[in-house]
This record gives C-alpha cells, structure tokens and sequence, in this order.
C-alpha cells in the first residue's frame, strides 16, 4: 500500500479520496470443489486504503533493494535457461530447427 499512497494516492485530486485496490490471487483450496481442473481458481481480495500501516522510507528502500536483488537472481537463471536452449536447438540433428532464434527477455525493445 505504500507505493500506491506514494503514487496515485499522494496526487492532489486523491489525497483525501477513499481507495481500493482488488487482487485477484489464486485460490488453491477451491481446486478440489471443482470439477473442472482448469477452471479459473481466482477469487478477488479487496484492500481498502488505511488497512495496513504503511512502510516507513527505510523499510520501502529495503523491500526495493531486495527486489532489485532477486530481479537480478531471476535475469541471471532465465538466461541461463535460453542460453541452455539454444545449445540444444543449434546441436539438433534437424538444421531447421537451428535457425530458431528466442526473443531476449531483457532487452528493451
């Protein structure tokens, strides 16, 4: 909540204005009431603004440094990942295969 009271919420037209930000996590206790498996197991969860205390400046810059961090962690395995694919694409026996290219996940287009 802290990033919303940092963005929208901190404009002048919001200021004093009630909020509410709706969620839509998986639920996977509903899994076994349904009976089809790929149904859609979301179910909405609301946050009205004022529901949780809100980070103080060090805490908020501590959460993005380890977001930061683990975007980094994640870049590096992803990479490795398509690095691993491409190998595998290029040594197949079929060399139609090996004109495949991957679009770079990173790179900003």
């Amino acid at each position: 909540m802290t990033m919303y009271e940092d963005t929208f919420f901190s404009l002048t037209d919001y200021q004093n204005s009630p909020g509410e930000i709706l969620f839509f996590p998986k639920n996977e206790a509903r899994l076994s009431e349904v009976e089809d498996k790929d149904e859609n197991l979301r179910e909405p969860e609301v946050w009205q603004r004022g529901d949780y205390e809100l980070l103080s400046q060090p805490e908020l810059s501590r959460c993005v440094e380890i977001f930061v961090l683990a975007r980094e962690k994640a870049r590096g395995i992803l990479q490795e990942e398509i690095s691993h694919i491409h190998n595998k694409i290029r040594d197949a026996a079929d060399p139609a295969q090996a004109q495949i290219e991957t679009d770079d996940l990173f790179t900003k287009k």
